[in-house]
């Protein structure tokens, strides 16, 4: 019996090592074209991350350097196109009567000519100015207004002017002026006036409405407040009220490689939404509004200043790759004021 179970055992162990093999094949070798393709893929992987890391230093660098420098490019081109013929002063009402100079724009045409801030105008080309001499009486100021108003580059004026008791005469070249746009927080029976300049303006005020950027900061200055003449394009142009409506969203051209990171080479870039601007996120690409296409940041403004306040607005976005669709509701105008300057005339 042992003698039959011998052979057998033999066989049964003899068996297992050859079964053993059969199931566990020993490992390929990598060829060279394994090696290649994993050589190829780590390269494509260090090209994305590598273009990750640009993509979000763009990011901030259009945050803290183009938009800063668009921003003053932007007040530059406002001031511009804000600039007409003048002679450089600030007018007061003098209870003596006349015009009172309040101040002088440095180099500015009065300037150059020698009049100071304290002279008191009498006169421009012979005609008197009329009215004045009683408190808060501004109808010498409206008088001068009248007379200086529609001057033309290089026009040659007499001012006659009072200084220390004695009289004179200067001859002042006109010449263009900045004109200054002033804003106050004052709350007051404001509201009508706020809403009468947070409507958009048209005509001559869309176009200037295409430089201011929203996100423009102004430095604000109180001024005595100046009434508006009947027709007066200064009041008709309220741009940079409008601009405060959108304050704190921030827009940027796509540029192709940041257009790669973010999978579309048409939109604009949301660089910040601000807190008036719900609906809107950082990185969040604005492909169309209001089911139009927009392709730069004046594209876009130029379909938003078209809505009213509190108006709902469908904002098609690409968020991470992904499309969908944002609502915007048009923020109210901020209880800004805003003067037709007294400085400069």
């Amino acid at each position: 019996m042992k003698s039959r179970l011998l052979p057998l055992a033999l066989t049964v162990a003899l068996a297992v090592p050859v079964v053993a093999v059969a199931a566990e094949p020993a490992p390929r070798a990598p060829t060279a074209a394994d090696r290649a393709a994993i050589a190829a893929a780590r390269a494509e992987l260090d090209r994305a991350r590598a273009e990750l890391e640009r993509a979000a230093a763009r990011v901030a660098e259009l945050d803290s350097t183009d938009l800063e420098r668009l921003r003053f490019q932007v007040i530059e081109a406002a001031e511009a196109a804000a600039a007409r013929p003048g002679i450089g002063i600030v007018m007061a009402s003098n209870p003596e009567g006349g015009v009172r100079i309040a101040a002088v724009t440095p180099d500015g045409p009065a300037d150059k000519a020698g009049l100071r801030a304290g002279d008191v105008l009498v006169s421009v080309d012979g005609r008197r100015i009329s009215g004045g001499g009683g408190a808060g009486d501004d109808s010498a100021i409206a008088s001068a207004r009248t007379q200086l108003h529609d001057l033309r580059k290089g026009q040659q004026l007499r001012i006659g002017y009072r200084r220390d008791g004695r009289d004179g005469e200067a001859l002042v070249t006109v010449d263009d002026i900045s004109r200054v746009m002033v804003f106050t927080r004052d709350a007051g029976n404001h509201a009508r006036e706020a809403r009468r300049h947070a409507e958009f303006a048209r005509g001559e005020a869309a176009r200037a409405l295409e430089l201011i950027a929203p996100g423009v900061r102004v430095d604000l200055e109180r001024i005595a407040a100046a009434p508006c003449a009947a027709g007066d394009a200064d009041c008709r142009v309220p741009v940079l009220s409008e601009a405060f409506r959108w304050n704190g969203l921030n827009l940027a051209a796509l540029e192709p490689k940041l257009g790669r990171y973010f999978g579309t080479d048409r939109g604009v870039l949301v660089i910040s939404g601000g807190d008036t601007v719900g609906g809107l996120e950082p990185g969040d690409v604005i492909r169309r509004i209001g089911g139009e296409a927009v392709a730069t940041p004046r594209d876009a403004m130029r379909l938003l200043r078209d809505r009213g306040e509190g108006e709902k607005v469908r904002v098609d976005v690409l968020r991470e790759r992904a499309e969908r669709s944002v609502e915007v509701t048009v923020p109210e105008a901020p209880p800004l004021r805003w003067f037709a300057p007294p400085p400069p005339t």
